[in-house]
């Protein structure tokens, strides 16, 4: 339970407060056009997970899209944010050839939060509480860096580099490598 808490942590996560890299760089007046409340439209993450137990190597890559969207994000001009709402989240692994796709829903999700930006580059923490297969998880947001890929007045596109992600919950002798990028569109509601 413990490891798919941290999956579905980092799913969340990556929905609530990505930011993204651009060719051309965000100068301190383009984060007033951070400013407002913004609504995701979209979420893809693509992930590959390489373990490693007594000598043998497991493969899994993951392919994930959010879906019924009724998320909205406010980052305050104080710095401060507020994320609520809810949506689906489906996901296809394929593990040594063997697939399968589970969608789950994420309800009553509510996150508070700060948020910064430094160049390209947005980081935040926070605090975060979800309901999903009627269990509420509640955890710290730990300090998180995103990059702004294309930010204008009604489009904002946030990509994370997941692979410094640390998964818990591997019993000791177990090494793993994850490597993964995220990408969430949100566009202005106000």
């Amino acid at each position: 339970m413990k490891h798919f808490k941290s999956i579905i942590t980092l799913v969340i996560l990556t929905i609530t407060l990505t930011s993204c890299s651009t060719d051309d760089e965000i100068n301190d007046q383009d984060t007033n056009l951070i400013v407002g409340e913004w609504e995701i439209t979209s979420l893809e993450n693509n992930t590959t997970l390489d373990l490693t137990v007594e000598g043998q190597t497991a493969t899994s890559t993951s392919y994930g899209t959010g879906s019924n969207f009724n998320y909205t994000i406010t980052f305050n001009d104080d710095s401060s944010l507020i994320a609520n709402g809810s949506y689906d989240y489906t996901v296809t692994s394929s593990t040594n050839g063997s697939e399968i796709t589970q969608t789950t829903s994420f309800e009553d999700i509510n996150t508070t939060g700060n948020w910064s930006v430094n160049g390209d580059q947005m980081s935040f923490t926070g605090f975060i509480t979800f309901q999903t297969d009627n269990q509420i998880i509640s955890d710290d947001i730990n300090p998180g860096t995103s990059t702004i890929t294309v930010l204008n007045e009604t489009t904002l596109v946030l990509t994370t580099d997941l692979g410094n992600s640390e998964i818990s919950g591997f019993p000791e002798g177990v090494d793993y490598n994850f490597e993964g990028e995220s990408t969430v569109i949100l566009t202005r509601v106000n």
